[in-house]
């Protein structure tokens, strides 16, 4: 099987996100702050917090697999909105909103890790 996710940047709106598996639509939800807010069914569902119960509960089997796949791809996306380089140096446990999201941000490793890059010049944290 092949799966293709598409997870835009979130913005002010809501954005759409899709997962097909071998080419086919699977699951299109309608997102903001990680708030499933389309399809009704799903709507008020979190995707970065209860999703494993909540998704084996609304979704067989395989499409679970599918729900999965696009609920951590849009957990991956979020990441892209952490200028990482402003915290070269830091400890990752600056960043508590992200504590048990992630392997990184899980004890024990939270306690120790540290954001690695190279500093911008005068960037403010």
């Amino acid at each position: 099987m092949v799966f293709d996710a598409q997870v835009p940047d979130e913005t002010e709106k809501p954005v759409k996100l899709v997962i097909t598996r071998n080419g086919v639509a699977v699951h299109e939800w309608m997102v903001r702050d990680g708030v499933v807010l389309d399809p009704s069914a799903l709507m008020g569902r979190t995707i970065d917090r209860g999703f494993a119960g909540w998704g084996r509960e609304a979704f067989d089997e395989d499409d679970l697999e599918a729900a999965t796949i696009l609920a951590r791809t849009w957990l991956i996306a979020v990441g892209r909105l952490y200028r990482t380089d402003h915290a070269a140096g830091q400890p990752a446990s600056i960043n508590p909103e992200m504590f048990g999201r992630c392997f990184a941000y899980s004890r024990p490793q939270v306690d120790y890790a540290v954001f690695t890059g190279e500093p911008e010049r005068n960037a403010p944290f």
